[in-house]
This record gives structure tokens, C-alpha cells and sequence, in this order.
């Protein structure tokens, strides 16, 4: 699902933990902000990653596909930071995220 919005009410019918425990999903890292990054093998035709992630200004859990590259790190912050178009050493600076 394309858009965040609409993967995040997916996410929350079918929830992040059912799909998890229903998946051949392995957790590669949990860092101590909270992110999450795991790999689904079995699936599609390559391995994909995820990073599951609580948006802090709404109280939200989110999930959003990581490209394999950043995903081969096995970083959940440097999956996030990425994300955001940071470096690691940027998004380790930041005090707040919204």
C-alpha cells in the first residue's frame, strides 16, 4: 500500500503483531528508540524489509518497506534516518521527532 495513511488503517485492522506472527518475519534490530527492523523472506521474490516505528506527535504505529540496500545494514535507526534523508549521526542529534 502506497499510502501511509492507508497502510497505517491496514496496520491497524489486521494488526502489526498478527501479521508478524502469520509471516516468516525475523527482527533484525530493535534500537532503544523504539524502531524495529525485520525481514520477510518467503514472500516475494527477494527478501524485504520493514521498519515498524511509533510516531511520536500522534501515539501512532506505523510500518514502511525499507529499500534492501539500507535494510542490509540491519539498523533499525539507520533504516529511519534514511527515511527522513539523514545520516545516521544526523538522526542520533535529534532530541524530538514529530
Amino acid at each position: 500500500i502506497e499510502n501511509i495513511e492507508q497502510r497505517m488503517a491496514a496496520l491497524k485492522y489486521y494488526g502489526a503483531e498478527k501479521l508478524i506472527s502469520e509471516l516468516d518475519v525475523e527482527l533484525i534490530d530493535k534500537s532503544i528508540r523504539g524502531n524495529e527492523l525485520y525481514l520477510i523472506k518467503g514472500v516475494f521474490s527477494q527478501y524485504v524489509y520493514f521498519l515498524k516505528y511509533l510516531c511520536t506527535s500522534t501515539g501512532r504505529l506505523y510500518c514502511k518497506g525499507i529499500d534492501p540496500e539500507i535494510g542490509k545494514y540491519k539498523n533499525a535507526d539507520y533504516a529511519q534516518a534514511r527515511s527522513f534523508g539523514l545520516s545516521l549521526e544526523e538522526y542520533n542529534m535529534l532530541e524530538m521527532e514529530s
